[in-house]
Protein backbone atom coordinates (compact mmCIF):
# COMPACT_ATOMS: atom_id res chain seq x y z
CA UNK A 1 0.00 0.00 0.00
CA UNK A 2 3.02 2.26 0.20
CA UNK A 3 3.11 2.24 -3.60
CA UNK A 4 -0.54 3.30 -3.71
CA UNK A 5 0.30 6.08 -1.27
CA UNK A 6 3.09 7.25 -3.55
CA UNK A 7 0.72 7.37 -6.50
CA UNK A 8 -1.72 9.39 -4.41
CA UNK A 9 0.98 11.86 -3.38
CA UNK A 10 1.90 12.18 -7.06
CA UNK A 11 -1.76 12.95 -7.80
CA UNK A 12 -2.13 9.87 -9.98
CA UNK A 13 -5.41 9.02 -8.29
CA UNK A 14 -6.57 6.42 -10.81
CA UNK A 15 -3.36 4.41 -10.34
CA UNK A 16 -3.53 4.84 -6.56
CA UNK A 17 -7.07 3.45 -6.58
CA UNK A 18 -6.07 0.59 -8.85
CA UNK A 19 -3.12 -0.45 -6.69
CA UNK A 20 -4.85 0.02 -3.33
CA UNK A 21 -8.01 -1.68 -4.53
CA UNK A 22 -6.11 -4.76 -5.68
CA UNK A 23 -4.72 -5.51 -2.21
CA UNK A 24 -6.20 -8.48 -0.43
CA UNK A 25 -8.32 -7.44 2.55
CA UNK A 26 -6.56 -8.08 5.84
CA UNK A 27 -6.90 -6.85 9.40
CA UNK A 28 -3.63 -5.01 9.80
CA UNK A 29 -2.02 -1.61 9.63
CA UNK A 30 -0.79 -2.16 6.06
CA UNK A 31 -4.31 -2.62 4.76
CA UNK A 32 -5.48 0.45 6.67
CA UNK A 33 -3.06 2.48 4.53
CA UNK A 34 -4.82 1.16 1.43
CA UNK A 35 -8.19 2.19 2.82
CA UNK A 36 -6.86 5.67 3.59
CA UNK A 37 -5.42 5.98 0.09
CA UNK A 38 -8.72 4.83 -1.42
CA UNK A 39 -10.71 7.34 0.63
CA UNK A 40 -8.34 10.20 -0.12
CA UNK A 41 -8.03 9.38 -3.82
CA UNK A 42 -11.77 9.13 -4.33
CA UNK A 43 -12.16 12.38 -2.40
CA UNK A 44 -9.67 14.06 -4.73
CA UNK A 45 -11.86 12.88 -7.63
CA UNK A 46 -14.98 14.28 -5.92
CA UNK A 47 -16.57 10.83 -5.62
CA UNK A 48 -18.46 11.25 -2.34
CA UNK A 49 -20.05 7.78 -2.35
CA UNK A 50 -16.74 5.90 -2.59
CA UNK A 51 -15.00 8.38 -0.29
CA UNK A 52 -17.58 7.78 2.43
CA UNK A 53 -17.45 4.00 1.94
CA UNK A 54 -13.68 3.81 2.40
CA UNK A 55 -13.63 6.28 5.28
CA UNK A 56 -16.16 4.12 7.09
CA UNK A 57 -14.17 0.96 6.33
CA UNK A 58 -11.02 2.66 7.60
CA UNK A 59 -12.72 3.70 10.84
CA UNK A 60 -14.18 0.22 11.38
CA UNK A 61 -10.84 -1.50 10.76
CA UNK A 62 -8.71 0.84 12.85
CA UNK A 63 -11.23 0.79 15.70
CA UNK A 64 -10.35 -2.89 16.11
CA UNK A 65 -6.64 -2.15 16.57
CA UNK A 66 -5.43 -2.62 20.13
CA UNK A 67 -2.58 -0.20 19.51
CA UNK A 68 -2.92 2.88 17.34
CA UNK A 69 -0.03 5.01 16.16
CA UNK A 70 -0.04 8.77 15.68
CA UNK A 71 -0.96 8.43 11.99
CA UNK A 72 -3.93 6.24 12.79
CA UNK A 73 -5.17 8.71 15.40
CA UNK A 74 -4.73 11.62 12.98
CA UNK A 75 -6.53 9.93 10.09
CA UNK A 76 -9.33 8.64 12.30
CA UNK A 77 -9.97 12.14 13.62
CA UNK A 78 -9.87 13.64 10.12
CA UNK A 79 -12.22 11.03 8.66
CA UNK A 80 -14.67 11.37 11.54
CA UNK A 81 -14.83 15.12 10.99
CA UNK A 82 -15.23 14.77 7.23
CA UNK A 83 -17.99 12.19 7.62
CA UNK A 84 -19.83 14.53 9.97
CA UNK A 85 -19.63 17.26 7.34
CA UNK A 86 -21.02 14.90 4.68
CA UNK A 87 -24.32 14.52 6.54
Amino acid sequence: CSLAGAYHLGKNYAKAIQVAGSRKKTVDYGYSICLRVLADSYSAQNNAVETKKYMQEYLALTDSFKEKNIFTFRDRERFQKELENMK
